[in-house]
């Protein structure tokens, strides 16, 4: 009996340090992911392996763009026949073309602050429940 006892107190203790080592490769292997994962690499792989199409759509963004914000000058009304009314037109995009930029700052940090928790988070809490530091 003490034999078999021995036996099996290696086999546990084997059989834990195989465990211990399998959780260690699952850790690597969830941080190797989700950094794979992380919006930033998706949109770094997709550039990469789609050139074209993107400086395409960037391309015809930007027009559209442009065309909401600075419409044709043929569009003008005839009876107005001073050029006040342009003036504050053209004052008005001025001053919102920088809280347009700051605006769009900001929603891009939130949105990219957003993502990365939301792929963080499941990965720190499974490593928790595991009793990883």
């Amino acid at each position: 009996m003490p034999g078999r006892e021995q036996e099996r107190s290696e086999l546990k203790k084997r059989l834990l340090a195989e465990l211990d080592r399998a959780r260690l490769d699952l850790g690597v292997h969830a941080r190797r992911a989700s950094d794979q994962l992380s919006p930033t690499a998706i949109v770094e792989r997709s550039v990469r392996k789609h050139r074209v199409a993107w400086i395409a759509g960037a391309t015809v963004a930007g027009v559209l763009v442009l065309r909401l914000l600075m419409p044709s000058s043929s569009v003008k009304n005839e009876r107005d026949k001073s050029a006040k009314s342009g003036t504050k037109g053209t004052l008005f995009r001025l001053l919102s073309d920088s809280l347009i930029t700051m605006g769009r700052k900001a929603a891009v940090n939130y949105a990219t602050r957003f993502f990365q928790n939301q792929f963080k988070q499941p990965f720190q809490a499974s490593a928790h429940e595991d009793g990883a530091p």
